[in-house]
C-alpha cells in the first residue's frame, strides 16, 4: 500500500471513528461513518493483497473469528439495541487496528511505536497502582497488599475490570519486545512485570483466561496445521446455537450452576445483581 494512501487511511478512520463510539443522538450519522470505516476497510484490504510483508495475514484470522463471535453474541443477544453499538465499536477497531498496521511501513515506526505501547501500559500499571477501585470479591485475597497502597486521586477512582482489559492488550507487546531482545530489554521486562503484577491485583478471572489462551495459541501457531485450529474456533463458535434452543427450564437450571460455580471461585461480597 502506498505511503500517502496508508497515511490517509489512517487519517480518515480517526475522524469517522469518534462518530461511531461517541453517544451521538444521530443514528444516521453514525451508520455513514460505519459505511466510511467498511469502505475503507475494504479499499485497503484490495490494495494490500500484493504487499509481500504486511504485518496482517498471520493475526488476520484471529481477528476474523473475534468478528464471528461478536455477530454471534448480537444475534442471540435478548437487547439487540444495546448491543449493536458494541458490536460496531468492535468492528471499527478491529478496521482501525488494518488502518495503523498498514501506516507502520518500516520496522523503525513498528518498533517505535510498539515501544511506546509498552511504556505507556507500564505508566498505566503505575497510575492504577494508586487509583485502582480494587475489586471486593477476590480469587486471591490480596488485600493485605492493597491496603498498603495509598488512594492518590480522591473520588476518583479506575475501574478494575477495565483496567484488565487495557494491561491485557499492552502487556504481550512489551513480553514480545523483551523476548525478542531489542535495544532496552531490561526495560520492557520491567514493564511486564509491572503490568503482570497489576493484571495480578484486578483479580480478573476472564483477564487471567484470555491471557492463557493467548499465550496457548502463540506456542500452537506453526505447531498445529491452522484447518484444525480453525474447525476448533468454528465449533465454539456454533456452541450458542444449540443451547439458545434448549427449554427455559434447563436453560435456568445450567445458569444456577454456572452461578454456583462463579460464586465459588471468589470470596468476598455477594456479586451485584444486573438482572
Amino acid at each position: 500500500m502506498r505511503p500517502d494512501f496508508a497515511t490517509g487511511h489512517l487519517l480518515l478512520w480517526l475522524g469517522l471513528y469518534p462518530l461511531v463510539i461517541l453517544p451521538l443522538d444521530l443514528p444516521w450519522l453514525q451508520a455513514l461513518a460505519m459505511v466510511g470505516l467498511l469502505t475503507l476497510f475494504l479499499i485497503a484490504t484490495f490494495k494490500q493483497q500484493n504487499r509481500p510483508h504486511s504485518p496482517t495475514p498471520i493475526i488476520a484470522p484471529f481477528l476474523l473469528f473475534y468478528l464471528l463471535f461478536a455477530l454471534i453474541a448480537y444475534v442471540l443477544s435478548p437487547l439487540p439495541a444495546m448491543s449493536l453499538p458494541r458490536l460496531m465499536l468492535l468492528a471499527g477497531g478491529v478496521f482501525g487496528f488494518y488502518a495503523v498496521s498498514a501506516w507502520l511501513n518500516s520496522s523503525f515506526r513498528l518498533t517505535l511505536f510498539l515501544g511506546g505501547m509498552a511504556l505507556f501500559g507500564a505508566a498505566l500499571a503505575v497510575v492504577g497502582l494508586f487509583t485502582m477501585q480494587w475489586p471486593e470479591r477476590y480469587v486471591i485475597d490480596l488485600r493485605p497488599l492493597t491496603n498498603l497502597l495509598p488512594h492518590l486521586s480522591g473520588d476518583f477512582s479506575l475501574n478494575h475490570n477495565a483496567m484488565s482489559g487495557m494491561l491485557l492488550i499492552l502487556l504481550p507487546i512489551a513480553l514480545a519486545l523483551a523476548w525478542q531482545g531489542v535495544r532496552y530489554r531490561g526495560l520492557f521486562w520491567l514493564a511486564a512485570a509491572l503490568m503482570a503484577f497489576l493484571l495480578l491485583l484486578t483479580q480478573s478471572r476472564n483477564a487471567w483466561l484470555a491471557l492463557l489462551i493467548g499465550a496457548a495459541a502463540c506456542f500452537i501457531w506453526g505447531r498445529v496445521r491452522f484447518i484444525w485450529v480453525a474447525l476448533l474456533f468454528a465449533t465454539l463458535a456454533l456452541i450458542p446455537f444449540p443451547l439458545n434452543l434448549w427449554p427455559q427450564a434447563i436453560m435456568a437450571r445450567t445458569q444456577d450452576q454456572l452461578s454456583v460455580i462463579d460464586t465459588a471461585t471468589k470470596t468476598g461480597l455477594p456479586p451485584p445483581q444486573s438482572w
